[in-house]
């Protein structure tokens, strides 16, 4: 999972709350033992360490309360699968941390949709509305309205993992240039430039993020980690497209300007608690 400075991770403890107050994880403090000696020295190290460790996921018996090992620690997994619209949802809760995934792919979306080659939707650069900034899923069409994930968390560590195949800028497109007014030096590439920026949102909040991906197919995989409170979450991915048309490109029936097509998408999140 992602790793995180201690500074980061204080930074953000206080982004995802609930409406009763702090409700972050907590990490107990460990006094370690010499062998035949008094109890050693606490190291802020090793304490450090644990905090990063459990905040990247991390939350083993060493730091579960006494009072909390009750008999509900014990009963077996809760699953629950279904579907709304053309969106799949399965949870499994079980004693210490619960499982939730959300996902679209060419095999539950119906219609024509055959097999991973087919995109399920994509939208038109030129033509289409779309934002400059991020742009939630459903640009693609409603049927990605049920696509965020939701969950009603518990206090504790929120890890998972955004999928995306996609595809934005495949269609490169070589156009003659003046390097001075009269003088034409030949073809140059455009479109090399494009790039696309994934995002992971949890509440609105940008949690994760993809970096530039420059013109291709792509499958994306964004790993996240954040502590919560015992809150309710929607977790969402968006996108950013950067693309532009040069002055003398075609346009017309033969435009180039790629289109943005989307093939799946899958949201992954585990909430562990004590």
């Amino acid at each position: 999972m992602v790793l995180m400075t201690l500074t980061h991770y204080l930074m953000v403890r206080s982004t995802l709350t609930s409406s009763q107050g702090d409700k972050m994880s907590k990490t107990f403090n460990k006094i370690p033992l010499d062998p035949f000696n008094q109890v050693k020295v606490e190291s802020l190290q090793d304490n450090r360490d644990g905090a990063l460790d459990q905040f990247n996921g991390n939350i083993d018996g060493t730091n579960i309360e006494y009072e909390s090992l009750t008999l509900t620690k014990f009963k077996g997994p809760e699953d629950s699968t279904g579907a709304t619209g053309a969106v799949t949802k399965e949870t499994t809760v079980l004693p210490s941390q619960t499982i939730a995934i959300s996902k679209r792919n060419y095999n539950n979306t119906g219609g024509a949709v055959t097999d991973i080659w087919t995109r399920i939707n994509g939208i038109d650069l030129q033509s289409d509305v779309w934002e400059k900034g991020f742009n939630k899923m459903t640009v693609f069409g409603s049927d990605w309205s049920t696509f965020p994930l939701q969950l009603e968390a518990k206090e504790g560590i929120l890890t998972g993992e955004a999928t995306i195949d996609w595809e934005h800028g495949n269609q490169v497109f070589d156009v003659t240039i003046e390097t001075e007014p009269g003088s034409i030096t030949g073809p140059s590439s455009r479109g090399g430039e494009w790039w696309t920026n994934w995002g992971v949102f949890v509440n609105g909040i940008l949690i994760a993020q993809s970096g530039w991906i420059f013109p291709r197919r792509h499958t994306t995989r964004i790993p996240f980690s954040v502590p919560v409170g015992s809150q309710t979450l929607e977790i969402d991915v968006r996108f950013i497209a950067n693309s532009w048309e040069p002055l003398d490109s075609p346009g017309g029936s033969n435009k180039w300007s790629a289109d943005f097509n989307i093939f799946s998408a899958t949201i992954v999140a585990r909430n562990i608690y004590r």
